[in-house]
């Protein structure tokens, strides 16, 4: 299972907040698997999580400011560089989950927009919400959500045919966040 398998199954679950929780029920001598492991570390993440949903809501508790900062080439003929900058903070994403930033993040605007540019639909999407051609703005909305990452990739022995003579798969879940431009 990949990854991204596991990522949009844990974004799913996460979302069930009406799902019942499960926890493990440790006997004396019960023999315990790394499924049980997973049972009881989502156990209680998914209700830290319905913590924040339930009680606090989504939003920022610090920092997560937002800036727009260009550097003027000098003349009209080359473009300028936009870099939308969010500042390190904390917050709590629309499922209840903390988000934490350490150190500022950095978008340029213009290798985003190009990206758009190249999916006719993106683009079509951007210019038609977020473009007000009276006053020649473009409006984003900038959000963050918690984001699981990868870490500390381990040899492991393969589990399918012809998996590769290297397999590895990650011994740690770091904390992420994924910065998205609405």
């Amino acid at each position: 299972m990949s990854q991204s398998d596991d990522t949009d199954r844990d974004l799913a679950a996460d979302a069930a907040l009406g799902a019942d929780l499960k926890r493990v029920a440790f006997e004396p001598g019960m023999l315990l698997g790394v499924e049980a492991t997973r049972a009881e570390q989502d156990y209680h993440r998914r209700r830290l999580n319905r913590h924040g949903y339930w009680l606090h809501g989504s939003g920022t508790v610090c920092g997560l400011a937002v800036s727009a900062s260009g550097d003027d080439p000098g003349n009209n003929t080359d473009q300028v560089r936009v870099l939308l900058v969010v500042t390190p903070g904390i917050g709590i994403d629309g499922l209840g989950r903390q988000v934490t930033v350490h150190e500022p993040y950095c978008i340029d605007l213009g290798a985003w927009m190009e990206t758009r540019h190249d999916d006719e639909d993106a683009w079509g999407g951007l210019i038609r919400d977020g473009f007000d051609p009276a006053d020649d703005t473009l409006w984003l909305k900038v959000t963050m959500r918690a984001q699981d990452t990868a870490s500390a990739l381990q040899p492991v022995l393969a589990h399918d045919p012809n998996a590769g003579t290297d397999p590895v798969a990650a011994s740690r879940i770091k904390d992420g966040v994924l910065l998205e431009l609405v």
